[in-house]
């Protein structure tokens, strides 16, 4: 990969970051906004996991449903999901804020949630690189190269699934919700 091509890449990984962090955000923005309605819910009662396959399993069927959903619609699903995940997030965040004080809260999500977040991400990134392809090529029916592409999003959803595994027995053994 040429110089150029490697700053053009890194340019669209940060952009489609920011995309996502916004949504992510948002949802989760909105969610502390709509708290009057979730304030009293505690979550922690109403959700019995039995295990941390449970856990990968679930998040592993929503990055599939970011990849699979962004590349059948462009992008627009797989966004859709992001901003409600943040949501949901938010929505527990609040709930235990509330509950158990903001510093068990934060305890809660801090440690799993960067590797979560990144591997929702590269599921994210590579959902939104197919569809910029197949956006390309519809308009003006350029090759689309997944020979060399295949293996940048095969190594990408692998690093995906490998730290959703990892967010899962964080959030499992460390966290115990």
């Amino acid at each position: 990969m040429k110089i150029k091509s490697k700053n053009s890449f890194l340019k669209n990984y940060l952009k489609n970051f920011s995309v996502f962090l916004i949504l992510f955000l948002g949802g989760f923005t909105l969610s502390i906004f709509a708290s009057t309605f979730i304030d009293s819910i505690d979550f922690k009662d109403n959700i019995q996991i039995d295990s941390y396959q449970e856990i990968f399993m679930n998040n592993l069927s929503v990055s599939l449903l970011i990849l699979i959903s962004g590349i059948v619609s462009l992008g627009l699903l797989s966004s859709i999901i992001i901003f409600l995940n943040g949501f949901f997030l938010g929505a527990f965040f609040i709930s235990y804020t509330y509950i158990y004080g903001f510093d068990v809260a934060l305890y809660y999500i801090i440690f799993h949630l960067p590797p979560e977040i990144i591997g929702l991400f590269l599921f994210y990134f590579v959902s939104f690189d197919i569809s910029r392809h197949i956006i390309r090529y519809l308009l003006s029916k350029d090759r689309i190269s997944f020979k060399t592409k295949g293996k940048t999003y095969f190594k990408q959803l692998i690093t995906g699934v490998f730290l959703l595994f990892i967010a899962s027995i964080i959030e499992f053994y460390f966290i115990k919700i």
